[in-house]
């Protein structure tokens, strides 16, 4: 039987569903948590990058002459170089809201997790039984306003959740922020900017996608502007918070709570401020994590990686111009 020609390297682990697309198209080389180098050093004869948010930059494409495809296991593509690729004539492919119910939930699991104090309780009911119950006080969802900033697929569960689930009240920060876009939700909710957003909700969840106009947008200021009993939520990315500024407003109760899933810095140090305040719930970048987001994801991807190697065009390329 004749060898396949295709080569893949995966970087992030892919449920065997879809992986076992590749295994039979060709080689799969596994480099889990990659260091510095480590992917760059495995590239020849390559054709395809399974990947997570590792960089991928012009350094791995120098070394890549046969690399056609980028696969992101994710949504956001901001981690590769996609200008660089497209120039390439390399596909970039993703996974757009395939992973956006378990986001959505994981978002709620943040807030929960904050508002009720499910983590400083668990742990002090482990080391000191009884003694904070009267102490952890926490704060009802129903009837307060969530301020989304973006609505996309997530902000728009998000949004729903909040909505119907605990009967919220909805601002929205968007960049189209279309009357039509909440009818077809089915929920009532008002556009505002970011400003008035930041100022008037109790909770402020991020949910937009990182670009050069979104970095930094929650700025020192823009933290200033918050509730002092309002929480911070971010499933999104790391970057488009101020970190330094964050911490400071929550480790002088300015805000009175944050849920953070992402960092600026990833994996973040562990001497990161933010890990000795109380008043925060951290998780490792991992709000897409379910099994059920994981089977979609794998399979939309690896089905795609093949229908481009066979000389198709997926729909799901972010940078289509490589068809032409």
């Amino acid at each position: 039987m004749t060898e396949s020609p295709w080569k893949f390297v995966q970087t992030f682990p892919v449920p065997d569903v879809g992986l076992d697309m590749l295994r039979a198209a060709g080689s799969v080389v596994q480099i889990l948590d990659p260091q510095p180098g480590e992917v760059e050093a495995n590239m020849a004869g390559t054709h395809v990058i399974v990947a997570g948010t590792e960089p991928i930059t012009e350094s791995t494409f120098e070394v890549s002459p046969d690399l056609e495809i980028i696969g992101r296991f994710g949504a956001g593509v901001d981690s590769v170089d996609v200008e660089a690729a497209t120039k390439r004539g390399i596909a970039v492919l993703n996974t757009p809201g395939m992973n956006s119910q378990t986001v959505a939930e994981h978002t709620f699991a943040l807030l929960l997790g904050i508002t009720h104090h499910v983590a400083q309780a668990d742990a002090s009911t482990r080391t000191e039984a009884f003694k904070l119950r009267t102490v952890l006080v926490g704060m009802e969802l129903e009837g307060k306003t969530l301020g989304i900033v973006g609505l996309g697929d997530i902000g728009s569960r998000v949004a729903r959740i909040g909505h119907f689930g605990f009967g919220m009240k909805l601002l929205v920060h968007t960049a189209n922020p279309h009357p039509q876009r909440l009818a077809d939700l089915g929920i009532e909710a008002r556009y505002v900017d970011l400003d008035e957003l930041m100022s008037a909700a109790d909770v402020v969840t991020l949910h937009t996608a990182l670009t050069p106009e979104t970095t930094g947008m929650i700025s020192r200021e823009r933290l200033e502007l918050m509730k002092p009993g309002a929480y911070l939520i971010n499933t999104a990315r790391g970057t488009l918070i101020d970190e330094g500024a964050l911490a400071d407003l929550l480790a002088a109760n300015r805000i009175r709570g944050a849920g953070l899933d992402v960092f600026v810095v990833e994996p973040p140090s562990l001497d990161n401020p933010l890990f000795q305040l109380p008043n925060v719930v951290l998780t490792p970048h991992m709000s897409s994590n379910s099994d059920d987001a994981f089977a979609r994801m794998g399979i939309l991807l690896c089905e795609s990686i093949l229908e481009r190697l066979q000389g198709g065009r997926p729909w799901n390329c972010v940078n289509p111009e490589v068809y032409e």
